[in-house]
């Protein structure tokens, strides 16, 4: 299915005995078929989408299981009130007349749906029945995101290759696997996957922002004897056994051995590392000038990083805060900070205020609760966000 999401939704007469008591579940009186309206969706597949993501049918599988239960919104908007209508049960569809980008058999998550029938949902209902609502987006996290060109991680290990880009005429893409979580089902105007559409929340920010290691073209012991002959110890500084660290790791360890170094000795030394020691340590030719630069970005990176890290968990303490006044004891706080954890800064900042409106909305109720805290940002030094991207 290449465009058109929502299909032609039930009437009473085609809802099953089965399907009420799977929506049944999630009430507190038992509905009946004339009271509910089921939308069968298509949420997405296992397709190349806009982002040059594509699921596995393992991950597909993963998420028809995380996806019971979960609610249907629009516009990815984290509100009570925005909440329209409920997914109470899914299926991972095999289309093997239809291939992917990539020439794998099409794979679709599906779904049904369910909403109340009323004066509320209503307009909803026309516009789903005149086909202007249509088209969805799933939000949702998983564990693995691997390159296609290289096979590797793609974030944070050795990957050195891009979404979008050509290698040898090949576009660069990630597969995304291994389920960890779903989130909602939401009602949108572009999605990112042509069949039914994917808000990606694998990554914070463009992709310029995020880490990718430096692919050395030696092996772990020819690194770690040349970095030997200059004092640093691969051993020490490797996150991992046997696998050769990012580069600003290993620029942030021959740094710290020059500044370790008495004077006297540093002026003795005639030449501290070669062009070609340098080359066998970084897998590329680079001059002083562009060593010395790259150590400067990371050593100024770093420091952002860290003033970004302080505001994000700021952020998130405040988020937390209020939704635990906006639901008392029903807030479930650990699952909450996993989840915002994976979201931006901005992002974060609107769930906080969503519960904040909520919080008042008890307290005009009669339920005892704090007074607003201040949501701006604590931005330190920095008065932008875009001061964090790099």
């Amino acid at each position: 299915m290449k465009f058109g999401n929502v299909s032609k939704s039930l009437g009473s007469t085609e809802i099953t005995a089965d399907m009420l008591a799977k929506i049944n579940k999630f009430t507190r009186k038992n509905l009946t078929a004339e009271e509910v309206y089921v939308i069968p969706i298509t949420m997405c597949d296992n397709e190349l989408d806009r982002d040059y993501d594509k699921f596995t049918v393992n991950a597909l599988n993963g998420l028809a299981e995380k996806f019971i239960g979960k609610p249907v919104i629009f516009d990815h908007n984290h509100t009570v009130l925005g909440q329209t209508a409920r997914i109470f049960e899914t299926e991972v569809i095999h289309v093997p007349s239809e291939k992917t980008y990539d020439g794998e058999d099409l794979y679709q998550l599906s779904c049904n749906a369910y909403m109340l029938k009323s004066e509320t949902t209503k307009w909803i209902i026309e516009n789903l029945d005149a086909g202007i609502l249509k088209e969805v987006s799933v939000s949702c996290n998983v564990a693995k995101q691997t390159c296609s060109i290289c096979g590797k991680e793609y974030y944070g290990g050795e990957c050195i290759h891009y979404r979008h880009k050509l290698y040898d005429d090949k576009p660069c893409f990630v597969y995304l696997d291994d389920a960890k979580d779903a989130y909602e089902l939401s009602f949108v105007t572009v999605p990112a996957q042509p069949g039914a559409g994917v808000r990606n929340k694998w990554y914070e920010g463009d992709e310029s922002a995020k880490t990718k290691g430096a692919n050395t073209i030696m092996n772990y012991e020819e690194a770690k004897t040349s970095l030997a002959e200059i004092g640093v110890d691969l051993d020490s500084i490797a996150k991992e056994k046997d696998t050769v660290p990012e580069l600003n790791v290993i620029l942030a360890a021959v740094k710290s051995k020059f500044a370790e170094m008495p004077k006297a000795e540093l002026d003795s030394t005639e030449e501290f590392i070669s062009a070609e020691k340098a080359k066998s340590v970084i897998g590329k030719d680079m001059t002083a000038d562009e060593i010395l630069t790259a150590a400067k970005s990371f050593e100024e990176a770093d420091t952002k990083a860290k003033a970004y890290d302080e505001i994000k968990n700021k952020a998130i303490d405040d988020a937390i805060a209020s939704g635990i006044k906006a639901k008392g004891d029903t807030f479930d706080e650990e699952r909450i900070r996993k989840f915002l954890d994976s979201c931006s800064v901005d992002e974060i900042n609107k769930w906080a205020d969503d519960y904040e409106a909520e919080a008042h909305k008890a307290l005009n109720s009669g339920r005892i609760s704090e007074e607003t805290t201040n949501k701006s940002m604590n931005t330190l030094a920095y008065s932008n966000l875009d001061d964090f991207r790099f």
